[in-house]
């Protein structure tokens, strides 16, 4: 089935997790390049730290990917060698989702319910069929150069749950629309049967056999914690405008360095005034103080939920000078204090390897 809260953007309006630019790093980094030229290109400084809700445009998505094909090279597929350094984790509260799923096809289920949070370039669209689950891929926003690239490895992110199974050599039947961008051995090993190439649709077939897989690190309680923060994400994406999604980035990025921008930067960064920029959102039904604290709330959470930084520590992070203003707000906002919501996550001797 496909997503309900899918929605058409452009490649400018379009928001990416910034932790694909981690992915970009890591192979660059192991081909002996500079990862700094990444960073670079996509405008940000590699001394910032990162907010996991931070995003990327797509420009800045293929800034990125440009740089880092040039490390790729020739005869694997370049989707493989992305795909080596892509793990599912890369996908943030998704990635961790997916892994505490119980089942390989529960897992499957639920990627393919948020996934546009994570990827709105693509839509999916899930058939029951006898044997197994069928899923069609449809691009909805032109990538250009990088289209069949970036649907091969959205493929191979489905098939990166593989390794979190109980039983090994799952296998993925994969059809492409484009002819094979490397050595064609190299998608049967990967995906674990030969990849049709050429053909009338893209998709993917999961057997019975492999939807029934249990996985190594399944947890239910961990899993109903990072559902629920996912559904209040959802709920929020469901009516967030273009122009919010520019002005949520420009916030996310700033408020990753430490700093609270003024509706005056905030406006610079849009090259309009201040006035303009209220009247816009205005228009959009938000205004610029919901919006900052929407991201402070985002990131308080995933602290709560994935580290056991002490729940002072993490509303000053969060952006939230004062606790019991953190306390107030983050109540108002999810129905739960902070300590209540700390007692849905990982638990005491987590700590996450995210840049915070």
């Amino acid at each position: 089935m496909g997503s309900p809260f899918r929605q058409t953007l452009s490649l400018h309006d379009a928001c990416f997790p910034i932790h694909y630019l981690d992915v970009g790093v890591a192979l660059v980094r192991s081909r002996g390049g500079d990862p700094a030229a990444l960073y670079k290109a996509a405008g940000l400084n590699p001394q910032d730290p990162s907010s996991p809700s931070a995003t990327l445009s797509g420009e800045q998505l293929l800034a990125v990917m440009d740089l880092t094909l040039q490390h790729c090279p020739a005869g694997e597929p370049p989707a493989l060698q992305i795909l080596r350094h892509f793990p599912l984790t890369a996908h943030g509260t998704l990635g961790m989702l997916t892994i505490t799923c119980e089942t390989v096809g529960d897992a499957l289920g639920a990627a393919l319910q948020y996934y546009p949070l994570v990827m709105p370039g693509l839509d999916l669209h899930r058939e029951i069929v006898s044997a197994g689950i069928r899923v069609r891929v449809k691009r909805t926003i032109d990538f250009g150069q990088h289209n069949d690239l970036i649907t091969e490895v959205i493929l191979g992110v489905f098939h990166n749950i593989a390794p979190y199974a109980m039983a090994k050599d799952l296998s993925m039947q994969v059809r492409l629309r484009h002819k094979p961008q490397g050595d064609v051995a190299a998608y049967a090993a990967f995906f674990g049967e030969p990849v049709v190439f050429e053909a009338e649709e893209d998709s993917f077939f999961v057997p019975h056999s492999t939807l029934q897989c249990r996985l190594l690190t399944s947890n239910r309680v961990t899993r109903a914690a990072l559902q629920a923060l996912l559904l209040r994400e959802v709920s929020y994406e469901s009516h967030i405008k273009p122009f919010m999604q520019r002005v949520k980035r420009i916030l996310s990025l700033s408020l990753s360095s430490g700093a609270t921008p003024s509706a005056e930067q905030v406006a610079g960064e849009l090259a309009m005034s201040s006035r303009t920029l209220s009247r816009r959102l205005q228009d959009e039904g938000v205004t610029l103080n919901e919006l900052l604290e929407q991201i402070r709330i985002e990131r308080a959470e995933r602290l709560l939920l994935t580290t056991s930084r002490p729940i002072s520590e993490v509303g000053r992070k969060a952006g939230f000078k004062d606790p019991s203003a953190f306390s107030r707000a983050f109540k108002r906002a999810t129905g739960l204090t902070p300590a209540e919501m700390r007692g849905r996550g990982l638990g005491a001797g987590s700590e996450s390897s995210e840049s915070l």
